[in-house]
């Protein structure tokens, strides 16, 4: 399905506004649809080490690695 390609999730693990659990609960709903849509490997979860900010770091590679797949 095209809808569910190349979504990522990134956060920080101790962000008090945004907690960690929340988001992991969060985060395996959201996985679950893309399993019931046969694109669980289009839905990944990236866990930050600083505060709730975009990575480039984490998620530039990502990217990459998702849209060398198509």
């Amino acid at each position: 399905m095209p809808a569910f390609r190349h979504r990522r999730q990134a956060v920080y693990g101790k962000d008090p506004i945004f907690p960690i659990a929340g988001t992991r609960r969060a985060f395996r709903k959201l996985r679950g649809i893309y399993d019931a849509c046969g694109a669980s490997d289009q839905c990944r979860l990236v866990v930050g080490p600083e505060g709730h900010r975009f990575y480039a770091d984490l998620a530039w590679p990502a990217m990459q690695k998702a849209m060398r797949r198509r």
